[in-house]
């Protein structure tokens, strides 16, 4: 208590449980096939576990947007479609996300 009758008084403050903050992280980009935007499907791994983070088909343009909470290195597969010309999937490893909030 200071000299006036006020408390002063320093706080840690600890958040757990469904009040911790929660830090999360992004991956953009695009998608073409021969120059032109194309819809794919997309799946987000964590490198260093394989566990799937995010999955989402790119828009119309080719944009695609995940979110993870996982700041380490990650990898993307993009699947080709079953049908037409076949490319194969696509695989971006080793890549770091954004940071998008937290």
């Amino acid at each position: 208590m200071t000299p006036d009758g006020t408390y002063v008084g320093l706080y840690e403050v600890e958040f757990m449980g469904e009040d911790a903050p929660t830090f999360v992280y992004s991956f953009t980009g695009y998608v073409y096939e021969q120059g032109n935007p194309i819809q794919r499907t997309l799946y987000l791994h964590n490198r260093d576990t394989g566990e799937l983070m995010a999955t989402t088909t790119s828009s119309g343009n080719g944009y695609y947007y995940m979110e993870t909470t996982y700041s380490g290195a990650h990898y993307i597969v993009c699947l080709d479609d079953p049908g037409g010309v076949s490319y194969n999937d696509l695989i971006i490893g080793n890549v770091l996300p954004t940071t998008t909030s937290g």
